[in-house]
Formats: C-alpha cells, structure tokens, sequence
C-alpha cells in the first residue's frame, strides 16, 4: 500500500477532535478501506505520531484498531499542516517537484509555507 498524506491528515484531524479514544468504526474512512486506513494508523503510531492499539489476527487480518490519541510530535505535525491553505501550497509544490517524500520534508515544507504567509502578513504583502 502506498502511503497517502491526505489520509494521514485527515486522520490527524478526527483524532485531534475525539475526546476519547477512536475506535476504526469511527473514523471516517475518507475513501478509502478499512484496511488501508487501518495501515495508516500502524504508519502513524510508528512514526510516532498516535497513540494507537491495532490488533490483528490469523493471516494478519484486521481484528480492532482504536486510536487513542495524538502524541506532541502528532500534535506538531498536525498544526504544521492544519490550514488547508498551506496544505494545498505545501502539496502542490511537493507535487511539481518530487512527486512524494518523507514526513519530515513535508512538515519542513508546511513550515516555509506557514512562515512565507506570515512574513508577507508582516511586511504589508499578503
């Protein structure tokens, strides 16, 4: 399966909202399956990113997956990528050059972005 950022920070998102922990059935899949949604979790909780218990069973089938809530650097993350007008910049300039890359570019790129926008807000050009 292909990580897709999209999904990962929809994810984010839902998560950030919950008051508690977030069970599969709750998430809103953001069309995409439950097993691919459930190989971001794992994707995420080994960068690091969640708290989250994923169970599987015989044939590594999916049993129960909750997320249990964000970590700082989740939550980090997450804020770098939040507006969706720096979302939509960051994603298309990764796009028009690389294609794909790391988390940690893409939070770099997010973070020139967010940075660029306020620097203009601050020198009168946006």
């Amino acid at each position: 399966m292909r990580r897709d950022m999209d999904l990962i920070r929809g994810l984010l998102m839902q998560v950030e909202e919950a008051d508690r922990p977030v069970g599969i059935g709750e998430l809103d899949f953001l069309g995409h399956g439950r097993e691919e949604v459930a190989y971001h979790v794992e994707l995420m909780q080994a960068r690091g990113l969640i708290d989250a218990r994923v169970r599987r069973v015989k044939g590594n089938m999916l049993a129960d997956c909750t997320v249990l809530g964000l970590t700082w650097d989740g939550a980090d993350f997450l804020d770098s990528m939040r507006d969706e007008r720096i979302w939509a910049r960051a994603k298309g300039a990764i796009r028009d050059t690389v294609g794909s890359t790391t988390l940690d570019v893409v939070r770099a790129v997010c973070g020139k972005v967010a940075l660029s926008m306020v620097m203009a807000a601050v020198t009168g050009g946006a």
